[in-house]
């Protein structure tokens, strides 16, 4: 986990005038969260305090928010707030800000987003980490598993698929399926919940339901690319000793 004190922070206020603000005091990097802790003040000069679920974290463009998103949960009682960690949402080099309740504050400035800090909010497999990396038809005909997140309920397949097009096109990436490997076939195989194909990400990935169905101490999860006749990629055990390890909070 990595961890921000306010001191660490660009900017840790996020003001609406001298007598309402709120003050970042920690952000906490954690498996699939992001933690921001804050101290909210106001006089009721202006009426009360606004709501602090409304407030929004994002990338600075300017002086406004882009790609904002809200917090997780539906009241705040403990003093902070969480937000999801979301891959396409984290561009290296991006600053991102946090704004309190709405537009009526300034965003606060917080840090600018690196690989290191994604490190500590995904659990990453490189293809090198994994048992096996290709789902393949034949020699023409393969598709390359680049890397895999593990997010809180989410498993993510970074693909790389090629074809030189001699058996007709590509099987439609869509339908690749992830499940526990039995012998030769994946028991009860899921279709992805999403799928990011846009040509701006440098891979495109699916994402599929992760449940404790998963967590199995004998059998691999494994990847077959589209609908029929590519072979099954081994990946990983989702086991205790890798879930212990590595601290992961997956469910």
């Amino acid at each position: 986990m990595a961890v921000f004190n306010k001191d660490n922070l660009i900017e840790h206020v996020s003001r609406y005038n001298d007598s309402y603000s709120c003050t970042i005091e920690r952000v906490q990097f954690m498996t699939g969260t992001i933690r921001i802790s804050i101290d909210v003040r106001g006089d009721l000069s202006h009426g009360p305090i606004p709501d602090p679920m409304s407030s929004t974290l994002g990338l600075i463009d300017g002086t406004s928010l882009v790609k904002k998103q809200l917090p997780i949960g539906e009241n705040f009682t403990v003093g902070y707030l969480d937000y999801p960690v979301d891959e396409s949402f984290y561009t290296d080099g991006k600053t991102i800000a946090f704004q309190y309740s709405s537009d009526n504050y300034m965003p606060a400035k917080l840090f600018k987003f690196n690989e290191d800090l994604l490190a500590h909010s995904v659990f990453i497999f490189n293809k090198e980490k994994l048992e096996k990396n290709e789902s393949r038809y034949d020699h023409a005909y393969c598709c390359t598993i680049e890397k895999v997140h593990l997010f809180p309920f989410t498993i993510r397949v970074f693909i790389d698929e090629r074809g030189d097009n001699s058996l007709g096109p590509i099987q439609e990436p869509t339908c690749s399926t992830l499940g526990l490997v039995d012998g030769t076939s994946i028991i009860e195989p899921q279709t992805p919940s999403r799928a990011n194909f846009s040509i701006k990400e440098p891979f495109r990935y699916l994402d599929y339901t992760l449940d404790k169905s998963f967590h199995n101490n004998e059998k691999f999860i494994g990847f077959q690319y589209g609908q029929f006749d590519y072979s099954i990629a081994k990946l990983f055990r989702l086991d205790k000793k890798l879930i212990d390890d590595n601290n992961l909070e997956l469910w």
